[in-house]
């Protein structure tokens, strides 16, 4: 690690106190544990449970003469960590809470415009939208599979040229011919180097993937791909 002062405290359930002039202090981590005249430092590790959250830099300008850091300070730090882990895991919590809330209203109102239309291309077009926005992602497909179970038609395509709208593929291929096969959904972070993947066409620009196979009660009845711009965080 380029900053093993910093690593190691974050491993520690207790604040830590580190001199300027320790030889042991990476060229790399020095300017940001002792920035300006700073000779002390207390590094205070904030932690939730077994989770490390951050870590608290106190700096004191002082020598070591003068014990800028005595017993009851590293007290008050430690408490000072505990409060901001609390704080912390309270507003991930709460952040948390809301997004499962607006999940949930998403999916109850896509539940019941889907239960009063009978347009089928309404209900593809919703679907698509509320995935993008559940799951952020750039990049959609939606194929059908024929009554025969055989051949997979490209229903609808959003965010990329790739494939064309209309296209038909053996269901055996590609990643969708995988998710299929399997029932389970499919998850990679380079869908253009992805093994599965069906050459239709040129780069397409998407990195991470996610596939869902679509059932109804007896039948698959398609896939669901989305996808984000290369780059992008890998879905979870």
């Amino acid at each position: 690690s380029a900053h093993p002062y910093c690593q190691r405290a974050l491993l520690q359930n207790a604040p830590s106190v580190v001199r300027a002039e320790d030889p042991e202090i990476a060229d790399s981590e020095r300017p940001i544990l002792f920035p300006a005249n700073s000779q002390t430092l207390c590094l205070v590790p904030i932690r939730a449970g077994e989770r490390a959250l951050g870590l608290l830099l106190l700096n004191e300008a002082r020598g070591e003469a003068r014990a800028p850091f005595t017993p009851e300070k590293l007290r008050l730090a430690r408490s000072i960590g505990e409060q901001a882990a609390s704080a912390l895991e309270r507003a991930r919590l709460s952040s948390e809470t809301r997004q499962r809330l607006d999940e949930l209203e998403t999916l109850n109102r896509v539940s019941a415009i889907m239960r009063t239309t009978e347009n089928s291309a309404q209900v593809q077009t919703l679907l698509l939208e509320t995935m993008t926005t559940l799951l952020h992602a750039e990049h959609r497909t939606l194929l059908l599979l024929d009554p025969d179970q055989q051949t997979f038609t490209v229903a609808l395509v959003q965010g990329t040229d790739v494939p064309t709208q209309g296209a038909r593929f053996p269901a055996t291929q590609g990643i969708a011919g995988h998710v299929l096969k399997t029932g389970a959904p499919y998850v990679t972070d380079d869908f253009e180097n992805d093994p599965y993947r069906t050459r239709l066409a040129g780069k397409t620009g998407i990195g991470p993937v996610l596939m869902v196979l679509l059932r109804t009660t007896d039948r698959a009845v398609g896939t669901l791909l989305l996808g984000r711009n290369a780059g992008a965080p890998k879905f979870t």
